[in-house]
């Protein structure tokens, strides 16, 4: 699957839920396609998780930002608010099945997207300073002799 056609399917889906409330959301994507082996459903719904934790991150408003880079042979699909942050003593829990800050979540949403690009061959990180926001990185294996 081509990666750039899901990006700009999360903008189009994305767009008027940040419209709605005052986030801006950009995207930044590389200008040649990157292919990696992965079931699109699946990775959209991974990243749709990831934007959705990171809208309701900012109820005060916002920038939400999806971004694509290939890095030699691995593509990086990146979801960055300016929300809160994640703070440091949860990092690792939060990618536990059922567990949530919210008071109404369900605590799958990060389990199922770390599942989801783990089992295309890849991993999911955070990246957060207290204060300063989130990044939530998936890196895949780009296919060979392709993009």
């Amino acid at each position: 699957m081509e990666l750039r056609e899901v990006v700009v399917d999360l903008e189009q889906l994305l767009g008027p839920q940040c419209r709605r409330r005052p986030v801006k959301l950009t995207t930044q994507l590389p200008e040649s396609e990157v292919r990696v082996q992965a079931t699109r459903d699946a990775l959209k719904q991974a990243l749709i998780n990831l934007s959705v934790n990171a809208l309701e991150a900012m109820p005060e408003g916002g920038n939400l930002e999806l971004r694509l880079d290939r890095i030699d042979s691995r593509a990086v699909l990146s979801v960055t608010d300016t929300g809160p942050g994640v703070p440091l003593d949860i990092r690792e829990k939060i990618f536990s099945m059922h567990f949530t800050t919210k008071g109404s979540g369900t605590g799958i949403g990060l389990y199922v997207a770390r599942n989801v690009a783990e089992s295309s061959g890849g991993n999911l990180r955070v990246d957060s300073e207290p204060g300063q926001g989130a990044r939530f990185e998936i890196e895949l294996p780009v296919l060979s002799g392709r993009g």
